[in-house]
């Protein structure tokens, strides 16, 4: 009989592969020997999310949660569970819990601002979505969320300070853009600061 290390290890390989079918079987095998396999349940439950079976995935992630109640990862991805059932206060509290068990978590942080955002707390939000730039700065989306969730709450966002490295250091005009782009955002026009320092 296959070790059940090698056996979750095959069916994590097969998930992260594309081969769904062959890593739900797998994943099965696995909790069939060992019901209380916390990362089994934990990556089955992604898996059916990942497939849109939203209620099934909570289900087994409340499992993994019982088996592993401090696991950053868990509690972040059924944040995102809850998110994608509309169920942001619930999203709010487990991204929450998985900040605190992980501060560098981006999935958590991420989750917290799109948690926040649905719960129309915009200015927490921002602030949630510029942590999770802070902690992916080349992630597109955390970045554009956190400028669109600081321009709806009428907060600055820090637009062109946040991207103030990557603008090539001899460009023409660069320090009069720059200018620009913070008074137009001071005013709340982030979507033209934008496109100033974004060109």
């Amino acid at each position: 009989m296959q070790p059940l290390d090698e056996l979750f290890a095959d069916a994590l390989a097969r998930h992260r592969a594309g081969d769904t079918e062959a890593a739900r079987r797998a994943y099965a095998d696995v909790l069939a020997r060992q019901p209380g396999h916390a990362d089994a349940l934990h990556m089955a439950g992604l898996l059916l999310h990942q497939s849109g079976d939203h209620l099934e995935a909570l289900r087994l992630l409340d499992a993994a949660c019982v088996n592993a109640p401090s696991s950053a990862s868990i509690l972040a991805n059924r944040a995102g569970v809850h998110l994608a059932l509309g169920q942001h206060a619930a999203a709010e509290t487990d991204a929450r819990a998985a900040l605190d068990a992980d501060p560098t978590s981006f999935g958590a942080a991420l989750n917290m601002g799109l948690a926040l955002l649905g719960l129309d707390r915009r200015a927490a939000a921002a602030a949630a979505f510029a942590r999770a730039s802070v902690l992916r700065p080349q992630d597109a989306r955390a970045l554009l969320d956190w400028f669109s969730a600081a321009a709806q709450s009428g907060r600055a966002s820090g637009l062109a300070e946040r991207v103030r490295s990557p603008l090539p250091a001899l460009a023409p005009q660069r320090e009069l853009g720059l200018r620009t782009a913070m008074q137009l955002e001071h005013n709340g026009f982030s979507n033209q600061a934008f496109a100033i320092v974004g060109v």
